[in-house]
């Protein structure tokens, strides 16, 4: 039941995120803004979450994980509410950034709470768990989201979120145990993060999580627009064709746990990459062909996260258990690199939007590009050491 209930609730997060995506052209036309400044809802959201991942995790080892994850859970309530009474974008962007700190103590206490209960070995099985369960939410989650737009109000995307928060609220209160160990150690923070800082190999694998991640980012962030205005498809039907996206995602997690105890890091980091780049020359060929074919676009971007899914699992590994750094700094800097960069990334996007399919294509295609010279570059670093 423990497990089941940490399931539910680490859901809230991706739904949280990809639930208001095909509301965004909406949004933009309600509070009549620029397509850059309602972008912040999302760069800033991405950047809030790396931070809360770092904080959260500290304080859960100083006060406790079910305390940290009620606060968090508080905090992502209190943002929903925001975003449902927001009478300008500034409010709305606010709200956001609030729900996004408060998801960040949620997902960072999940993560620590099966590494306490479960032990290392065991807990790479819920681990896996957890990852379909992650991609199961956002593969839902634009559909529901398109529909509850299109027939309703965006608003209502956000009260629906908020009775999710209050439901995840009471579970935690009632059903989950504190799971901290009262032994923990309080080790120097700083004497930490150089030792991960003065790594070399960790700077790649750090870098190589972080563009991964920015592949999935860099489409949600633009597609909208490019949907609406290019494609002239509705929240509805976009949200559905993000299912085939998603569904790469999982693919790829399924085959990395079946892969990654007998393949060595570069084979799994470097096949996923070189996957990716395939999809990103079938996003190429989408745009050559002036975007005719939908489903060019929507099967390029599964094949990418269907290389993604190869790719990050064995990167976040590689990252967190290099000989000679402690893992604790590791994992939270390796958090907090895994989430800037998507930030950076979608901010770029969203400011240099000129009603073109241009940036957000290229952006992609650039970036699963880049990504097979960082496994590349991983390689080198282990051989030459």
């Amino acid at each position: 039941m423990f497990i089941f209930l940490l399931l539910i609730i680490a859901t809230l997060g991706p739904m949280t995120l990809n639930m208001f995506l095909p509301a965004l052209p909406v949004i933009q036309e309600d509070f009549a803004t620029p397509h850059s400044i309602l972008q912040l809802s999302l760069s800033l959201g991405i950047i809030t979450f790396a931070l809360g991942t770092f904080f959260n995790g500290f304080l859960s080892d100083r006060i406790g994980r079910k305390p940290t994850m009620i606060i968090g859970l508080l905090l992502h309530i209190l943002g929903n509410v925001i975003c449902v009474f927001s009478p300008s974008i500034f409010w709305f962007i606010f709200g956001r950034v609030v729900m996004s700190y408060g998801g960040a103590g949620v997902a960072v206490v999940i993560r620590a709470s099966i590494s306490d209960i479960y032990g290392p070995k065991k807990s790479a099985v819920i681990y896996a768990w957890l990852a379909i369960a992650m991609v199961f939410a956002p593969m839902i989650a634009p559909s529901i989201g398109g529909y509850i737009t299109e027939f309703f109000n965006w608003r209502m995307i956000f009260i629906i979120l908020t009775g999710a928060g209050l439901l995840a609220l009471g579970c935690t209160i009632r059903g989950i145990p504190e799971t901290r160990h009262k032994s923990i150690k309080k080790e120097s923070v700083i004497k930490d993060f150089f030792l991960v800082l003065k790594h070399k190999e960790w700077w790649i694998y750090a870098f190589l999580c972080g563009f991964v991640n920015s592949e999935s980012f860099a489409f949600v962030s633009g597609m909208p627009y490019i949907a609406e205005s290019i494609l002239n498809i509705s929240p509805s039907i976009y949200g559905s064709w993000l299912i085939l996206t998603a569904l790469g995602y999982l693919f790829g997690n399924l085959i990395s746990t079946r892969l990654a105890n007998s393949r060595s890091t570069f084979f799994m980091t470097f096949s996923g990459a070189l996957i990716s780049f395939f999809g990103g020359l079938i996003m190429l060929l989408a745009y050559f062909l002036e975007l005719k074919y939908h489903f060019l676009i929507f099967l390029g971007m599964s094949v990418i996260n269907f290389g993604t899914g190869i790719t990050l699992p064995s990167s976040i590994s590689a990252a967190i258990n290099l000989s000679g750094i402690p893992r604790g700094a590791s994992s939270a800097m390796q958090g907090l690199v895994q989430s800037l960069i998507p930030a950076i990334v979608v901010q770029y996007i969203g400011s240099s939007y000129d009603g073109s399919a241009s940036i957000t294509f290229f952006s992609i295609i650039g970036i699963t590009f880049f990504c097979v010279i960082l496994s590349l570059s991983g390689k080198s670093l282990s051989s030459s050491g």
